[in-house]
């Protein structure tokens, strides 16, 4: 367990499940990155040379040509396929490291981000549900996407514009996690229910 879901439990909290980060959510984007290099390896070349095969009688053009050919070209596909591949990498990588998601008999806790960091405490009493997403290839590789959703507002008034949906991905244990969500928020409505049952039969006493 982490150093900070360790310092955010309180007394008597105790930790259900833990979400486990799927392998593949980082694999695929790698595999994505290491294509675009070899892509890049063998296209180079081939670029360079169609600067000795294109002639042209214009000034100043027969010498613009091969320079464009041989650098410009290779450097603007070097960069559309460094954003395309790189930078999705780099974000699955960080929120590959840095994902902490936690359920507890008392709240959701996590936290996800390397500079900019995302943290999230939800009570068991205002989560709403969680749905659980995946692809064909994402559920033979235990993929999933974890979205939950949790609301606020008073006397169990519920309105579309008081409910917040957060995203989680790349949790392969994710179904596990719903089912353990789903019992906590059961167990808890039955102990309100028998707080209240309890309550109303004391008052009942008193009259």
């Amino acid at each position: 367990m982490s150093r900070y879901i360790r310092k955010s439990l309180t007394d008597g909290e105790e930790v259900i499940i833990k979400a486990k980060k799927s392998w593949w959510y980082i694999v695929w984007p790698a595999i994505c990155l290491v294509g675009a290099v070899v892509a890049l390896i063998f296209a180079i070349p081939a670029i360079a040379a169609l600067a000795d095969t294109v002639v042209t009688n214009v000034p100043m053009i027969d010498r613009v040509l091969p320079a464009v050919f041989k650098y410009v070209l290779p450097g603007l596909l070097g960069l559309i396929l460094g954003l395309c591949t790189l930078l999705p990498f780099c974000k699955h990588l960080i929120t590959f490291l840095t994902l902490q998601l936690v359920l507890t008999n008392k709240r959701l806790i996590s936290k996800v981000g390397l500079f900019r960091i995302r943290a999230l405490d939800i009570p068991i009493d205002r989560l709403d549900h969680i749905e659980v997403r995946s692809t064909l290839f994402g559920d033979w590789f235990r993929n999933y996407d974890v979205e939950i959703a949790s609301v606020s507002g008073a006397d169990g008034v519920i309105s579309r514009k008081q409910k917040t949906v957060r995203t989680f991905c790349g949790i392969s244990n994710a179904k596990k996690m719903r089912e353990a969500l789903q019992q906590a928020v059961e167990q808890h409505a039955d102990t309100g229910r028998k707080l209240q049952a309890q309550e109303i039969a004391q008052a009942m006493s008193l009259r």
